[in-house]
């Protein structure tokens, strides 16, 4: 997982968490299993996007740190949607979209990740075309 529990907690705070997440009347905890839910999701579209461009798993941690944000926000919109269904602020929107964006770049190769990408991995496509004789070419039969 590029980001944890804790690490979502820290972007919202541990009661607006409890609120997003324990369903109950009168809500008292966070419901972890539910937030890594959401963080495998996020981690899931993620891994969607680079798998185009680099070779998994990260391992670098500059790179981790620019997926952990992306992951961070992803998994809090989510979490914001499920609570709202469809009545999410401008911000949270925005916020989604924002990392949404930044996925994009990096496939694009407007932001650079430093881990190996799949062209230095699996080396540069290579082929080779030859002229060949086609069988409807005058001749082709007869060997001329």
């Amino acid at each position: 997982m590029y980001c944890t529990v804790a690490d979502i907690i820290n972007d919202v705070t541990e009661a607006r968490l409890i609120e997003l997440t324990d369903d109950s009347a009168t809500p008292t905890a966070v419901v972890v299993p539910l937030v890594e839910a959401k963080i495998i999701e996020s981690d899931n579209i993620i891994n969607s996007y680079i798998q185009q461009i680099a070779v998994l798993p990260i391992t670098n941690s500059a790179d981790l740190s620019v997926l952990k944000t992306i992951s961070i926000t992803l998994s809090v919109c989510d979490l914001w949607q499920r609570r709202l269904q469809a009545e999410m602020s401008e911000n949270i929107i925005n916020r989604r979209n924002y990392a949404m964006a930044m996925l994009k770049d990096i496939t694009k190769g407007v932001i650079k990740l430093n881990t190996p990408t799949i062209a230095t991995a699996i080396g540069k496509p290579f082929l080779k075309v030859s002229r060949r004789t086609s069988r409807w070419e005058k001749n082709y039969f007869n060997g001329n």
